[in-house]
């Protein structure tokens, strides 16, 4: 990744360097699940840091995300 001076920050490699943050984004999304624990609870996880994919275990969740802290428990 190429870092812009402030100089440079209307530069037209901008596009081009938001155009990779996506990507890489899009990587990393595409290789996370959205799982439930056994009390309905939702959290976003790297598919490979669990071994259920419909279902997170007490243990997985210390990897994971609860997605009610980053929306709240009534989105």
């Amino acid at each position: 990744m190429v870092w812009l001076k402030k100089s440079q920050k209307h530069d037209t490699k901008r596009g081009f360097i938001m155009s990779m943050r996506g990507e890489l984004i899009s990587r990393e999304y595409q290789s996370m699940v959205f799982v439930r624990d056994d009390r309905g609870g939702e959290y976003v996880c790297y598919a490979k840091d669990i071994n259920n994919k419909d279902h997170v275990s007490e243990n997985e969740k210390e990897n994971c995300l609860d997605t009610s802290l980053v929306i709240g428990p009534n989105w």
